[in-house]
C-alpha cells in the first residue's frame, strides 16, 4: 500500500554508469522558436544517405527534471537514454531527441507545443536520413501529459507513442485515433490519477487507464494499456506507484512494439 515515508526514501532509479556515460554521446543545442529550449540529440553511427532511413524517438521528461543545465534530464533517470544505449542501437539504430523544459513552464502549454514541433521539424530537415514515417514519442508524468497534448495538436505526426502516468482532457478524443498508443499507469498513482477526475480548472480529465477504455469505446484497436495493480509497484519493486516509467521502459515488449510502428 501507499507509504509516503518509504516513497521519500527510495533511491531505486539512480542511473547507472552506462547511462551517465551515454549522456556524453548526445550533442548539445539550444532552439528558440518561440520558446528558448535546450535540447540534446543522439545521432546513431553510419547515417550516410546510402543506408535505410532511421527512426527518431522524442523523449519528454517529467517535472522533476526541468531546468537549463541541458544535462539533468538525461542523468537523473535512465529514461532518456534507453534507446541510445549500445544494445538497443545494435538492433534498432535511431536518433534520440531529448529537450529540457525550462522552469516555470510545462510541455502542455501552447507555446511549448509549438516549439517542440518546430524543433522536431528542424532536426528532421537537418538530418534527411530521419524517417518521418517512424517518428516516435514517449514521456512520463508532465512528459506523458505533453506527449498526449502534442499528439492532440498534431494527430498525424507520430507513428507510435508511449504516454506514461499521463492524463488529458476528456473531450476531443478523436484526435488520438490516428496514433498507435501504449499507455502506462499504476492503479494507485496519487500524483496523476489513472481514472477520470476533476481538476481545479473545473474540467474533467482522463488518466491512462480511463483514456484507454474510452478510446476502445470509440473503436480504436491500436491502443494498449499496462495497468499496474494497486500495491504492485510498491510491494514487488519498492518504488513509488507514480514512477511507472521504470518498469515500463524496462519492458522489452513495449519498446519492441514502439519500433514496429510505421505510418502508412
Amino acid at each position: 500500500m501507499w507509504d509516503p515515508e518509504r516513497c521519500r526514501a527510495m533511491f531505486w532509479d539512480t542511473p547507472d554508469e552506462e547511462v551517465i556515460k551515454m549522456e556524453r554521446e548526445f550533442l548539445t543545442g539550444i532552439f528558440t522558436d518561440p520558446v528558448k529550449l535546450p535540447y540534446r540529440l543522439f545521432i546513431p553511427e553510419n547515417t550516410g544517405n546510402e543506408i535505410e532511413k532511421l527512426p527518431l524517438a522524442l523523449y519528454l521528461h517529467g517535472a522533476d527534471d526541468m531546468g537549463n543545465d541541458n544535462r539533468y534530464h538525461l542523468t537523473h533517470h535512465n529514461s532518456g537514454c534507453v534507446f541510445a544505449v549500445p544494445f538497443w542501437q545494435e538492433h534498432h539504430p535511431c536518433f534520440v531527441l531529448a529537450p529540457q523544459c525550462p522552469e516555470h513552464m510545462a510541455w502542455r502549454r501552447g507555446s511549448m507545443l509549438d516549439t517542440l514541433k518546430a524543433l522536431l521539424d528542424s532536426v528532421c530537415a537537418e538530418y534527411p536520413v530521419i524517417d518521418r514515417k517512424r517518428l516516435y514519442i514517449y514521456g512520463s508524468s508532465m512528459g506523458g501529459i505533453g506527449t498526449l497534448e502534442l499528439i492532440r495538436k498534431n494527430p498525424e505526426l507520430f507513428a507510435g507513442a508511449v504516454p506514461i502516468c499521463a492524463a488529458t482532457m476528456e473531450e476531443g478524443l478523436e484526435a488520438f485515433l490516428p496514433t498507435p498508443l501504449w499507455l502506462v499507469h499504476a492503479e494507485d498513482d496519487r500524483i496523476v490519477k489513472p481514472w477520470r477526475f476533476g481538476a481545479m480548472d473545473g474540467k474533467y480529465y482522463l488518466g491512462g487507464i480511463a483514456l484507454a477504455e474510452e478510446l476502445k469505446k470509440l473503436g480504436k484497436a491500436d491502443v494498449s494499456i499496462s495497468a499496474y495493480p494497486e500495491g504492485s509497484l510498491m510491494e514487488d519493486m519498492g518504488i513509488n506507484p507514480h514512477c511507472s516509467w521504470y518498469p515500463a521502459l524496462n519492458n522489452p515488449a513495449l519498446k519492441e512494439w514502439l519500433f514496429t510502428c510505421r505510418k502508412a
